[in-house]
């Protein structure tokens, strides 16, 4: 496929009259994508979960969030795709902890209201970028607000805030280039007839 067919295939999906609405197959995707963010997150977080750093669990798992995520919306290119695939990766982590569900669930939410009030819709790949590039490092504030709210030690965010900050600011910029690799490979699919 040339960049012509490419660009071609864009327009007409952003003038494609499809239904708004998941189906069946779209939700069975995204939560085939959930699973592997949470195995991505099972391979991950382990690696740093003795190191008293707040951020640093988003951090190693920045790439693949940023890259798992933004395959997933770009093969479904649809108002709340992005949040399924955050609310299901929360949901198997439930057992953890609720906190975790419940700052997966507030940052994909976050993430969708950001995209709708830039872009309006998914169809265009900056919406899809910034939509996978913003989940990993909003899980950092939800994670501090929730603990608040539940009057939990806040200890850790607030002993040091510029480090707090510093880890957000790389968790951005990891899951920056995690989407951004993941738009490459959803390109390859996309070449492959593998993507829509």
């Amino acid at each position: 496929m040339t960049q012509k067919t490419i660009l071609k295939e864009e327009t007409e999906l952003e003038k494609s009259p499809k239904t708004e609405y998941l189906e069946l197959r779209e939700i069975i995707f995204l939560a085939i994508m959930s699973g592997l963010i949470t195995l991505a997150n099972f391979l991950t977080v382990p690696l740093v979960i003795a190191i008293p750093l707040v951020g640093i669990r988003e951090l190693v798992s920045a790439f693949p969030h940023g890259l798992l995520f933004t395959i997933g919306v770009l093969k479904v290119r649809k108002t709340g795709a992005l949040f399924i695939m955050a609310t299901l990766t929360g949901l198997a982590l439930l057992p953890i902890s609720w906190i975790i569900l419940a700052f997966n669930v507030i940052s994909g939410a976050i993430c969708e209201l950001v995209v709708l009030a830039i872009f309006r819709n998914f169809k265009k790949d900056g919406a899809v970028i910034l939509g996978a590039s913003l989940y990993n490092p909003l899980t950092i504030p939800a994670a501090f607000f929730l603990t608040l709210w539940v009057a939990e030690s806040i200890a850790e965010y607030i002993a040091n805030p510029m480090i707090t900050f510093l880890m957000f600011l790389l968790s951005l910029i990891v899951s920056i280039i995690g989407s951004l690799c993941g738009l490459k490979v959803g390109e390859s699919l996309r070449k492959a007839g593998k993507l829509r």
